[in-house]
């Protein structure tokens, strides 16, 4: 799990505040690599603060995302 890299994008962010199993899951993976949410859409929906809450980070992911991909990383997206 070192090397894989969580990134909650639009209605998984939702889902992250309003189903109990994808929370503890995500505070289940901040234990070993601290997930990140989508600060536009988590301000654009009003949920940055409760994602914050569970120990998710919000920020803009646009640029992090693009890093990511120059250093190797393979999206999956489901």
């Amino acid at each position: 799990m070192d090397a894989v890299k969580v990134i909650f994008f639009g209605p998984s962010e939702r889902l992250l505040v309003q189903d109990e199993l994808i929370a503890k899951t995500a505070k289940e993976i901040g234990a070993i690599e601290k997930p990140i949410a989508c600060k536009f859409i988590s301000d654009r929906e009003g949920i940055s603060e409760k994602i914050e809450a569970l120990g998710v980070k919000v920020d803009y992911v646009g640029t992090i995302i693009s890093n990511f991909l120059k250093d190797g990383y393979v999206p999956m997206v489901f």
